[in-house]
C-alpha cells in the first residue's frame, strides 16, 4: 500500500477548488467556442485577480454566489489537512507524494503572501478536480476522468495564503 497522498491533475488546464455546496453548478453552461467542453471552463482558464508563482499562480472565479479556487498550470496537485482548521494544497508535479514530504516542504517555506480572496466553507467540505470536468454533489458523481479528490476542514471563512519553494507550489488555507 502506498503512503502517497490522493491527487487531481488536468490535462493541460487549471486544476479548480470547488465548495461542495457550489461544486453542482460549475460546467453547466454550453460551450460558447472557447477552450474546452464547456463555457466555465472558458472562465477558469481567464481568471480573476491571477497572481503568479513559480509554479503557475493562484486565480478565483465565480460559481453561483460564491467563488472556486483557480490553480494555474497543468501540475499533479495534493491535499492535506493539517488541523481541522487549517490544510494546504501542494503542487509539485509528481502523483507520489507523502504526508511526510509536504510537510517537510511546509517548515521550508519563509513567507506566505494573503491572497485577496478569502474561501468560504459553508459545510468545510470542498472537492479539487480539473476544471474542464463538470462539477457534481458527491465524489462518486464526478465524471471518470475528472480525478477529483475531496477534502474537508471545519466549516468557516479561510484565507488564502500562497507560498513557492522552488518550483513547488504551496497554498495553505487557514482561518480568516
Amino acid at each position: 500500500m502506498s503512503d502517497a497522498l490522493p491527487y487531481t491533475a488536468t490535462n493541460g488546464g487549471p486544476v479548480l477548488l470547488l465548495t461542495a455546496e457550489h461544486a453542482p453548478e460549475w460546467g453547466q453552461g454550453p460551450l460558447d467556442g472557447g477552450f474546452g467542453s464547456h463555457r466555465d471552463y472558458d472562465r477558469a482558464c481567464e481568471p480573476n485577480d491571477l497572481v503568479y508563482t513559480e509554479y503557475g499562480g493562484t486565480a478565483w472565479v465565480e460559481v453561483g454566489d460564491g467563488i472556486g479556487l483557480i490553480l494555474a498550470g497543468q501540475c499533479h496537485t495534493q491535499w492535506l489537512a493539517l488541523s481541522a482548521t487549517e490544510g494546504v494544497l501542494y503542487r509539485e508535479g509528481s502523483p507520489d507524494i507523502t504526508e511526510a514530504r509536504v510537510r517537510e516542504q511546509l517548515a521550508r517555506v519563509e513567507s506566505w503572501k494573503p491572497y485577496k480572496k478569502a474561501l468560504a466553507l459553508a459545510s468545510g467540505h470542498f472537492f479539487l478536480l480539473d476544471a474542464a470536468f463538470s462539477g457534481a454533489a458527491t465524489l462518486e458523481a464526478f465524471e471518470d476522468g475528472a480525478i477529483a479528490i475531496e477534502g474537508r476542514l471545519d466549516p468557516g471563512v479561510y484565507q488564502v495564503l500562497v507560498g513557492a519553494l522552488g518550483g513547488i507550489d504551496l497554498i495553505r488555507l487557514v482561518p480568516a
